[in-house]
């Protein structure tokens, strides 16, 4: 799969594959849990200014991969969505860490929430710290608002370091049992 990363510009060609995205998140349920909106007006409207819309594209079937959005305002607000079917990819997570250390550079700390409680945990992951639960908040579905620094990031890329290490040392030695 070949990816190319777009920042999202407002033009209309943009607007039409973001139109079919939203139908594709509509379809599977996931409109409401990730944005919050129902409608496509509320959808494209949340990409405007002060927010940026960072998203990837699969070259050879020109569907979005992943989104990850920036609202600048007191602080940094960050979304993220990626395409079910690619969620565990190395290199889609390798891109989207970056895009992380890259929100961190307009602010030390990020305020992010989600709907998906499988979420929650893989954002505990690379170093966000839960707030709470907000109940009935999203469509009447629980949201988890949760917060990211510098810091704690950066100490969570020690652990996945340190992780990645042992399991590269892990295959040298299998590789030479063989």
């Amino acid at each position: 799969m070949e990816i190319t990363t777009v920042a999202y510009s407002g033009l209309g060609e943009e607007d039409v594959l973001l139109a079919r995205w939203y139908g594709q998140l509509k379809g599977a349920g996931e409109l409401a849990k990730v944005f919050g909106s129902d409608t496509l007006y509320e959808f494209l409207d949340g990409f405007q200014k002060p927010a940026t819309l960072i998203y990837g594209v699969d070259r050879s079937t020109a569907d979005v991969v992943y989104a990850f959005w920036v609202e600048l305002t007191i602080g940094v607000s960050v979304g993220l969505w990626t395409r079910e079917d690619v969620r565990s990819n190395r290199s889609i997570v390798a891109s989207i860490l970056k895009l992380y250390e890259m929100a961190l550079g307009y602010s030390p700390t990020i305020v992010s929430c989600t709907g998906h409680p499988k979420t929650v945990d893989s954002m505990v992951k690379i170093g966000y710290t839960i707030v709470g639960k907000i109940p009935r908040l999203w469509s009447g579905e629980d949201v988890w608002l949760l917060y990211l620094t510098k810091e704690s990031f950066a100490r969570a890329k020690g652990v996945r370091s340190v992780k990645l290490e042992k399991v590269k040392q892990a295959k040298a030695v299998e590789a030479k049992g063989e």
